[in-house]
């Protein structure tokens, strides 16, 4: 006996021997293994087809693997969509061999044949209700048709006496015979037989007198290859006789076996029973079954209506806000005196509430460069867009965010209503501007009416008034300058005398601009330039500024274009507005300060494409009040004391500039400054004088 040391040792090493014996035997295997490309077709069915992932599958395939296995070959597919291709890949040596290829004496000179692997008969084919054809003695009568590259064709090509047409492919010939097209099919009988019964019409067709030929199939070896045709005969020899064979020639061409047979027949009838028994139990269950299945109908019914329910009221909920929005809007247009801005400001805040998420909605409108947006606006990926046009000109955008994630619906989270809607209000708000754009220019254009209906009237007044009382003024003036050469020059009524004369004088002046006002004479007009017209009215000037401590600032370049005016009248518009600059000046600063400064700017500017020349006085005093604004260029009124001013000095400006057919327009801030802007067209049509 052997003692425990020692098992270990032999354990180890007959588990040594068995491994390298294991190792030797997959050596030689590897070594028994001999790689060959086989040529197949791609659409040959039931020998060679390919499935989705475009691999080889079908009879041929099959034996073919089993031929390799009993071999010790691997084998690669070449797939080619013709015979033709494989016939060339083989003559190429691109390929080996050709598994279940036809024998015949063309093919034996570029192929070396094993033993037949499947003999078939070449058959005659009609259909069960065609024509009495017996045999092949008969087809001369008939059309009879074939399949290109078959052997079959080979066989009746010869045959004139025969009507014979030849198909590109199997399918094609097969329901051509089932159609009437052709009254006999001449084919190899397992393939055919296989179609019909998968297409089930093998019941429509039959086969007629003895095969026209026997055909045998063998794996086809390209010639030079005696060890390879000698491996693999050997292995077509052994499994031609095996069950697999069987097995796979009942796969692909045996007849489908009977639905009924014994089994299927008592498990029938033991349904039947059970169906029967089960039957007579459940019958007095019948009732609430029915019972059942009309609850559950309707219960599904009532469902259905309770959904539709709920989506008709979600529907018309949202309509309410809709509705709640463009009747707030509607309010707020026709609310008395609201300016076009709160119009706008005031629909941007009402437009959330019309959104299905109200609570996550924020929106704006972008107006002609003005934005207006609600409290809670930030920019976020989920918008809808809606352009605002005026006379089909857009003028702006009107834009509504969800600020959050929301799930999708017909326009990303939003709904087609709510396009519809925010189409809607674009339009809306496009005719809202419009209307308020043209009640707002009417009733500038009614002002300016007004004021020129004033001005006219004060001016038929003034004219009046001048004329009355010149006359008398002229002679209060004389008496009291005869008084004053009757007295001594220490005598207490020359004074008062003197004060006569005085506001006399004062008086004559006001009535000869009232003159000027109501007149406005038609001066001779030539063209001149504004450098020069400055320069005449700042050498009346001058010296009074000099004396106020007050700084011109004078840019007039020399090379501005000419202008068509009367001279004095642009000269007296140009002192009225450096007087007033003036007195702003003093009333701000009464002494010296760096901030005394009158600036006179001209220069060319385009309006509508035509040249005009502005002129701009500016100066940095008290500057001028909103209320002031709007009355400052109606006649007599004036913010000066009595003695200073008339209130006339802006009115006949006014007229002057309107006259020449140009604009005076001001801009000021109280406290900070105020800007007069002289503009005159470079041609305002006049005719030189």
């Amino acid at each position: 006996m052997l003692r425990k040391p020692y098992l270990p040792v032999i354990i180890s090493f007959f588990i040594a021997i068995v491994f390298s014996q294991a190792l030797a035997l997959d050596k030689s295997c590897a070594d028994h293994f001999h790689d060959v490309t086989a040529a197949v077709h791609s659409d040959f069915p039931p020998y060679y087809t390919v499935d989705k992932n475009g691999r080889p599958q079908g009879f041929a395939i099959d034996v073919t693997e089993h031929i390799a296995k009993i071999s010790g070959l691997r084998i690669t597919y070449l797939v080619k969509n013709s015979w033709t291709e494989i016939i060339q890949a083989v003559k190429r040596e691109q390929a080996d061999l050709i598994p279940n290829m036809g024998i015949s004496a063309e093919r034996d000179e570029w192929l070396d044949f094993t033993a037949p692997v499947e003999t078939f008969g070449i058959r005659i084919f009609v259909r069960k209700d065609g024509p009495n054809i017996r045999n092949a003695d008969d087809l001369a009568k008939y059309k009879t048709g074939t399949v290109k590259t078959n052997i079959a064709v080979s066989l009746l090509k010869e045959r004139t006496d025969i009507n014979l047409t030849v198909y590109g492919n199997i399918k094609e010939a097969l329901f051509e015979l089932i159609a009437g097209h052709i009254d006999a099919l001449v084919f190899p009988a397992p393939v055919l037989m296989k179609m019909a019964r998968e297409a089930r019409i093998d019941d429509h067709i039959k086969t007629v007198g003895k095969p026209l030929i026997e055909v045998k199939r063998a794996m086809g070896v390209r010639q030079g290859n005696p060890d390879l045709l000698e491996r693999v005969d050997k292995a077509v020899n052994q499994f031609v006789h095996s069950k697999d064979y069987e097995l796979i020639y009942q796969k692909w061409f045996g007849k489908p076996k009977p639905f009924w047979n014994i089994t299927k027949v008592i498990i029938l009838m033991g349904v039947i029973l059970l169906c029967t028994v089960s039957g007579l139990m459940l019958r007095h269950h019948r009732s609430v079954l029915r019972m059942n299945i009309i609850l559950t109908h309707a219960l599904k019914k009532q469902r259905q209506v309770k959904e539709a329910l709920k989506k008709k009221t979600h529907d018309l909920n949202e309509r309410v806000k809709e509705l709640n929005c463009l009747f707030g809007i509607s309010q707020l247009i026709e609310t008395p005196g609201i300016s076009l801005k709160e119009i706008i400001q005031g629909t941007v805040e009402l437009i959330p509430s019309a959104w299905r998420y109200y609570d996550i909605t924020c929106s704006r409108i972008i107006l002609e460069g003005e934005e207006y947006r609600t409290a809670n606006f930030e920019l976020a990926p989920y918008k809808q867009v809606s352009k605002i046009f005026i006379d089909e000109v857009c003028v702006g955008v009107l834009e509504v965010f969800y600020i959050e994630d929301r799930p999708n619906s017909d326009e990303g989270p939003f709904l087609k209503e709510e396009r519809n809607l925010i189409d809607a209000l674009a339009e809306r708000l496009g005719r809202v501007i419009e209307r308020k754009k043209m009640l707002e220019e009417k009733r500038a254009l009614e002002a300016e009416l007004r004021h020129q209906q004033k001005l006219q009237s004060i001016g038929v007044l003034a004219g009046g008034v001048a004329h009355e009382i010149n006359n008398p003024i002229n002679g209060i003036m004389n008496y009291a300058q005869l008084i004053v050469d009757d007295l001594n020059e220490d005598s207490p009524l020359t004074e008062f005398a003197g004060e006569i004369i005085h506001e006399t004088e004062r008086v004559s002046v006001i009535v000869r601009n009232l003159l000027a006002f109501a007149r406005q004479e038609k001066q001779t007009h030539s063209p001149a330039r504004m450098v020069d017209i400055v320069e005449a009215t700042l050498s009346l000037i001058r010296t009074i500024m000099r004396h106020d401590q007050i700084t011109l600032d004078v840019t007039v370049p020399e090379d501005l274009p000419q202008i068509k005016c009367r001279s004095n009248q642009i000269q007296q518009v140009l002192m009225n507005l450096m007087t007033n600059a003036r007195d702003a000046l003093n009333e701000r600063y009464p002494k010296y300060d760096p901030g005394k400064v009158i600036t006179v700017t001209s220069r060319v500017v385009l309006k509508e494409k035509q040249k005009w020349l502005r002129t701009t006085v500016e100066d940095r005093g008290s500057g001028i009040t909103p209320g002031t604004k709007m009355q400052m260029f109606d006649p007599f009124f004036t913010t000066k004391p009595k003695e200073m001013g008339t209130g006339l000095g802006l009115s006949i400006s006014y007229g002057i500039v309107q006259d020449h057919h140009g604009e005076l327009h001001v801009q000021s801030e109280p406290g900070q400054y105020t800007r007069f802007h002289l503009d005159l067209p470079v041609d305002n049509g006049w005719e030189l004088g």
